[in-house]
């Protein structure tokens, strides 16, 4: 095949467009050929085929004929985006080398895992952990801090993946990604980093001086995301570098209620020794003890108690929680809080 660099297959290559191929025409692509699914028909030039399926060389020979190496398919995708989503560097740094602008966003894409809106090919490349077209596109210059449409950046989406290598590679980069930015629902590379529980990009962001007490919308931080999914180790890395461990959400929960609310143990003893208040209590008058008591969690139960937790405050039902662990059936609570 002509995109795969053989011999005869570049002179196949160069007959066609010396005989006057329209090097730019959107071709129409249908059925299992599409490289995304989609309910409608997709078209794309010859630059975007290579750009996947191609080499360095083919992009070389189609940009020698005049081939624009920025267009857009029906998907907004640019050939520079298609290759670095691909991992295909011989593709990115041809392209780079023969002009293709390094910034140009895509527009809305349906990819396997959602719809992208404004991506650079910078973005492509940190999402999917490609750090060689990545290495490419930022020594050809490319915004680091980039954003997409929902405001997204390369270090949140290589955060958000668990790349330990990539965040790296865009935290010591010059200059470096702002560590601080903020997605349209409030979202730092730290907040998402912590809720899908990468410790290493955690501790790489603290070291690079991310705020561990910036909060999304409705004032979730990032120990609050932390507890509320169990990731005990990133509590850990986050109490040491200084989260306020009574911070509270919207709805007045704090990380000690949704770590005992969600039986997480080995996130609720780090909060204790850190002095978290086990008597804070929600706007319904909740408290980490009351949340324990109707799930059931004995352990919790116990510690708490153990570190102080009053077990004669009420809710604004009027309830303590012996009264609520009775109500849920939890007998082992209902044993624990009334010896």
């Amino acid at each position: 095949m002509f995109l795969q660099g053989s011999e005869s297959g570049r002179q196949d290559l160069l007959l066609l467009l010396r005989l006057g191929s329209d090097i730019n025409g959107l071709v129409k692509t249908s059925g299992l050929e599409k490289p995304l699914p989609s309910d409608g028909p997709f078209f794309e030039a010859a630059i975007h085929l290579a750009a996947r399926e191609g080499s360095g060389e083919t992009v070389w020979i189609l940009s020698a004929f005049g081939a624009a190496l920025s267009i857009r398919d029906t998907n907004g995708m640019t050939a520079l985006a298609w290759a670095s989503r691909d991992d295909r560097a011989d593709v990115v740094a041809a392209l780079v080398e023969r002009g293709a602008s390094v910034d140009r966003p895509t527009g809305e894409v349906r990819l396997e895992w959602g719809v992208v809106r404004g991506w650079t090919p910078a973005m492509f490349a940190s999402a999917c952990g490609s750090r060689a077209p990545l290495k490419i596109l930022l020594a050809a210059g490319a915004n680091i801090n980039a954003a997409s449409r929902s405001r997204v950046t390369a270090l949140m989406l290589a955060s958000e993946k668990g790349s330990l290598a990539t965040v790296s590679m865009l935290l010591q980069a010059a200059p470096g990604a702002d560590v601080n930015a903020s997605d349209s629902g409030g979202m730092t590379a730290l907040l998402t980093a912590s809720k899908r529980g990468h410790v290493g990009v955690v501790r790489s962001l603290v070291e690079h001086h991310a705020n561990v007490n910036a909060s999304a919308h409705g004032r979730w931080t990032a120990l609050m995301l932390a507890a509320r999914v169990g990731r005990s180790e990133v509590v850990q890395t986050l109490l040491s570098a200084g989260a306020q461990v009574d911070a509270s959400n919207i709805g007045r929960e704090t990380a000690l209620m949704l770590a005992s609310r969600w039986g997480f143990l080995d996130v609720v003893k780090p909060l204790l020794a850190s002095k978290a208040s086990v008597n804070a209590s929600t706007w319904r008058g909740w408290t980490a003890l009351m949340f324990a008591s109707r799930n059931g969690h004995a352990e919790i139960v116990r510690l708490l108690v153990a570190a102080g937790a009053d077990t004669k405050q009420t809710n604004t039902e009027g309830k303590t929680a012996l009264e609520i662990a009775t109500g849920s059936r939890k007998w082992q609570v209902v044993s624990l809080l009334s010896a």
